[in-house]
């Protein structure tokens, strides 16, 4: 639908900002869990879980390709701290970030 493409743009373009969902209903003039539905219904997974998923994607990306500190990687990404993303990395992907960095570099 054109709203669950609003949305996801919204969310495309906050991987490096701080956006709640109380701000992009607000932008569309939409309720938030109206967000949350439509945006469910048309990708299958949350507003939340896919920026998440989308800051994960960037992580490893700049794991494997910049020399930014991790603690400078979880601040660009609007994580809590750096041990929230670590662990939440950890959990996700079975490696920390550094593991990761040194497994992905050749």
């Amino acid at each position: 639908s054109k709203l669950a493409q609003q949305i996801k743009s919204f969310l495309d373009n906050a991987v490096f900002k701080n956006i709640s969902m109380d701000e992009i209903a607000e932008r569309l003039f939409k309720s938030k869990s109206q967000i949350i539905r439509e945006f469910k219904k048309n990708f299958g997974m949350t507003p939340y879980n896919y920026l998440l998923e989308k800051r994960f994607e960037m992580a490893k990306s700049l794991l494997c390709y910049s020399d930014k500190a991790i603690n400078e990687i979880a601040t660009a990404l609007n994580f809590a701290d750096e041990h929230y993303f670590s662990n939440s990395f950890k959990k996700r992907y079975a490696l920390t970030p550094s593991n990761y960095r040194l497994k992905t570099r050749h």
